[in-house]
Order: structure tokens, then sequence, then C-alpha cells
């Protein structure tokens, strides 16, 4: 569970600001919980534009899905997935008809930010100029991740540095990559 988006300052900002400006067709979002990055990404979304959401947690995901649905957003637009993300990204062209990712989020957990990064570019879903936007990669960190991200010549990074609303001490940080295409 990550702290809630509204009490964190810059992070909805970040998020609002790289949808309105990169316009995608498709977002994927990795880790759901209750929704609100979900919304925020659909209210943003250009017409047209379609968002697939993946939550692990049965439970957490039926709300989710009300809150969505609530909100007036329709399965077209954007669709729940329930399952893990190591098993949900290989499916994504055949079964979700996700042939690119315009914008993922990665907001699940941070010891999987690596391996789900490898597995988008091992399944051909991030097209050249993807933005890959992961939070808390600081805290509790991703370094692995991070690494990667660095090393591999295929991204530039930018890291937006944050802190935590209730202890301002720790410090985090939001990594926002930009692809540019297989080696």
């Amino acid at each position: 569970m990550g702290t809630p988006w509204r009490k964190r300052k810059g992070i909805g900002q970040i998020l609002m600001r790289l949808v309105e400006e990169k316009a995608p067709a498709c977002v994927l979002e990795l880790g759901t919980y209750c929704g609100y990055s979900t919304l925020l990404i659909a209210q943003a979304l250009p017409p047209g534009g379609r968002l697939l959401t993946v939550e692990q947690d049965p439970r957490t995901a039926t709300v989710a899905e009300k809150l969505i649905r609530l909100a007036g957003f329709d399965e077209h637009m954007v669709e729940l997935i329930v399952g893990s993300s190591e098993e949900v990204i290989p499916c994504l062209r055949t079964q979700y008809q996700l042939s690119r990712a315009d914008l993922v989020l990665l907001i699940h957990r941070p010891r999987c930010y690596l391996r789900d990064l490898q597995l988008l570019e091992a399944h051909a879903l991030l097209p050249a100029g993807a933005t890959v936007l992961a939070d808390h990669v600081l805290f509790p960190g991703a370094p692995r991740f991070l690494q990667y991200a660095k090393s591999c010549g295929r991204y530039r990074c930018r890291l937006h540095h944050t802190g935590l609303p209730d202890f301002p001490a720790i410090k985090d940080g939001i990594a926002q990559l930009t692809y540019a295409g297989p080696g």
C-alpha cells in the first residue's frame, strides 16, 4: 500500500502534466489500489484514449472498479484487469489488444519494477518515445530498476524528488524514463 496520492506534493501534478502533454493513445497502470491515479489519468486522457489498469488484489480491485464506474468511465475507456503484473504483461497484446503503451505508470511494488519493465521490453509493448513513470524509487526504493534504466542505454532518466507527507525528512523520488527504443 502506498501513500495516498492526494497527500503527496507533486505526484498528481506530474502525472496530469504528462498525460496532457503526451496525449497518450494508451496508458498502462500497474497497481490500481483504490483507483485515485486511475481517475486522474482517465480525466486527462485525450478523446479515444484508453487506460488499462492492473491490480493484483481482487478485493481492492472490486472497490476501485466501483469508483471508476461511479466516476463515469466505461470499460472501453478504463479497463481494470485483476491479476499479477507478471502474469498480465505477457497477455496484454493477445488477450487485451494492447499493441503499445505510450505511458506506463508503475505504482505497485518497487521490487517488481525492473522485472516488469523488462517484460514490457521483451513483449515489445514500449514504442520509442514512451514514458515510464515509477513511484517510490528512493523509499522504499528500487535501486536495481534505477541502475538498469540509467545504464542500459535505452532510457533517458529524470528523477523528481518528493518527500513523505508525515515524515518530511524521508526523501522519496519518482523516476521518469523516456524509452529510446530497443538497443
